[in-house]
């Protein structure tokens, strides 16, 4: 039985499904790119330049679009981005155009990011586990 390291066979396995996936688009990804796996700072992946699949076309249909109210549920399971994706929604908001060079959101220019600009509140429950509601609520205290 031979074996395979783990990040050069998830590093092949997306650039075999990026270049299928996304044709002439792909080429503007680095050929060995780096792949971040243990974040979901938005901040941290794009001022390392790790591999960041972009979805701002879809973050902003949705944060535009009037049908959807003024709240989401992110319901996914672990580790599908659901951090990511809260970090790029937060940088958006804040104004940090810099970190979305070469993406969907800046490329198209629907995005004003001084005219948008907004606080954002980060809560991280990351670090409240519990057994049960009353240790949880001196957790978060």
């Amino acid at each position: 039985m031979f074996r395979v390291n783990p990040k050069t066979f998830i590093r092949r396995n997306i650039l075999k499904f990026a270049s299928h996936s996304f044709g002439s688009r792909f080429s503007k990804i680095p050929y060995d790119p780096k792949i971040c796996v243990d974040s979901g700072n938005f901040e941290r992946i794009r001022t390392n330049n790790f591999l960041y699949v972009d979805k701002t076309r879809q973050i902003f249909e949705n944060v535009t679009n009037p049908n959807c109210g003024c709240y989401f549920f992110i319901a996914r399971p672990r580790r599908s981005g659901k951090s990511l994706n809260c970090s790029t929604i937060g940088e958006l908001f804040l104004g940090n155009d810099a970190l979305f060079n070469g993406l969907w959101i800046k490329e198209q220019g629907k995005w004003d990011f001084e005219q948008e600009k907004r606080p954002v509140i980060h809560l991280d429950m990351s670090s409240c586990s519990a057994n049960n509601f009353t240790e949880f609520k001196l957790n978060i205290q």
